[in-house]
């Protein structure tokens, strides 16, 4: 096992079943997801799970990176990958990420851009809301799931522009051309249902109906309400040992103050190491308490964070482009993550580029799609026409995690767009195809169109 690999503290024992063959993994703890905790002011809360990022009960860190390694501890040489693929030409990489930078500017955003569309600007417990079962179907709708540029064919070499196949990259992601921006907290501290918090290091969202626009934000943005939308901005966020977020969406059925259901997270810069940083933020949205019903997360640029999106529960991640993460030693990276239990999630029309970063210190990707069963079983996840490279494996099935036990149900893969050769090991790992629900369909190479089988 690599030196310094997500260890800090104390040795953990974990067993994790990967394609079939169980091998004991040594790891380490990590005090972080307490330390965060008591950072975001949850009152009596430092012992709370945090199923997000594998606090246990007592405030410990439980890795769910899924390395690939063998009984002795060392890295798992290349097993036969499950497809014959082509190497990766050495013109798939993403394009630059300065090409979307906007310059801020001092100007107040409109009102109508920044008003909530409700008049209180206090949390209000409302009744649980409608959780919207996105890829928990047998089989996705293609009047429901299609989203507007879908590309399942198209030409070759998408990777090395993502957008001339109609994928998300520089050219089509985060703020809106011409967009202004005000400074936070330099030039404004509070809007409509929201104000800066110096405890949290960040905006507190507790206003429903909240819209957050036109805004260079330095420091994350935590959202406690319902029906908030952040879009159109600029958020930076520098990471420490307490282990932030750029944008942390907090709900939990059994607390009212956390009501953050039914967020929108729509076009949007966030950076998880900005300039002059050397420590990246965890990830670029989160699902904090795992339980948020109804995530959206559409057309954001996501760069320097360990982790581009974690929603759990449910939620449509539409339209991301996520490239060039953050890193601290250690890290195992994933550019969209599950940790099982979720009620219907739908990942559809990302490009997700890891493949060929190189980081100092122990540790990489561990996949572009990643679905594991750490906090629940793994189920009800739809993986749909991603442009995807990079990682021990691509993606990861469900097979695998600290509470693993029986395979997935109803997680699909269809009509993802692989760059063929882009993985240390292969295209898929910990995935079985034939269990109650799944599906392995459709699936192609970048390079040439060839199927990738499951």
């Amino acid at each position: 096992m690599p030196t310094g690999s997500v260890a800090r503290k104390a040795g953990v024992v974990l067993t994790t079943l990967v394609l079939g063959a169980v091998f004991a993994v040594s790891l380490e703890s990590d005090s972080s997801a307490s330390s965060w905790l008591a950072r975001t002011a949850v009152p009596e809360r430092s012992a709370t799970p945090d199923r997000s990022d594998g606090s246990q009960g007592t405030g410990s860190y439980r890795s769910r990176w899924h390395r690939d390694i063998d009984s002795t501890g060392s890295w798992k040489s290349p097993s036969a990958a499950t497809t014959t693929a082509p190497t990766p030409s050495t013109t798939t990489t993403t394009p630059s990420a300065d090409t979307t930078t906007s310059s801020a500017s001092t100007t107040t955003p409109s009102a109508d851009t920044t008003t909530s569309s409700a008049s209180t600007t206090t949390s209000t417990p409302t009744s649980s809301p409608t959780v919207s079962q996105a890829g928990a179907s047998s089989s996705p709708s293609a009047t429901t799931t299609k989203q507007s540029g879908t590309t399942t064919s198209g030409g070759l070499n998408c990777a090395a522009r993502p957008s001339a196949c109609g994928y998300p990259d520089a050219t089509n992601t985060g703020p809106a051309a011409g967009t202004t921006f005000t400074k936070v907290p330099s030039q404004l501290t509070s809007g409509p249902g929201w104000a800066w918090s110096t405890g949290l290091d960040g905006i507190r969202v507790t206003g429903t109906g909240a819209v957050l626009s036109g805004l260079d934000v330095t420091g994350q943005i935590i959202i406690d309400a319902p029906n908030v939308t952040v879009k159109n901005n600029i958020v930076s966020v520098c990471g420490d040992s307490s282990d932030p977020d750029v944008i942390a969406v907090r709900y939990m059925a059994s607390d009212p103050s956390y009501r953050g259901s039914n967020a929108t997270i729509s076009h949007n810069t966030l950076n998880g190491t900005p300039a002059g940083c050397s420590y990246r933020a965890r990830s670029g949205v989160r699902d904090i308490y795992g339980e948020a019903p109804n995530v959206t997360v559409d057309g954001n640029n996501i760069t320097g964070t360990g982790n581009g999106i974690t929603v759990e529960y449910s939620g449509t991640i539409v339209n991301n482009w996520i490239h060039q993460l953050g890193h601290i030693a250690g890290d195992h990276h994933s550019g969209i993550s599950a940790h099982g239990g979720a009620a219907g999630l739908l990942w559809q029309h990302n490009t997700v580029l890891l493949y060929g970063q190189v980081f100092a210190g122990g540790g990489g990707v561990s996949g572009a799609l990643t679905v594991y069963a750490d906090f629940g079983h793994a189920q009800n996840v739809t993986a749909q026409d991603n442009l995807i490279s990079g990682g021990s494996y691509v993606v990861y099935g469900g097979n695998s995690g600290d509470s693993y036990s029986t395979p997935s149900t109803n997680v699909k893969f269809l009509s993802n767009r692989f760059v063929c050769g882009a993985w240390l090991y292969g295209p898929v790992a910990a995935f079985n195809a034939s269990s109650s629900g799944n599906a392995w369909t459709g699936n192609y190479c970048d390079q040439t169109k060839a199927a990738v089988s499951g």
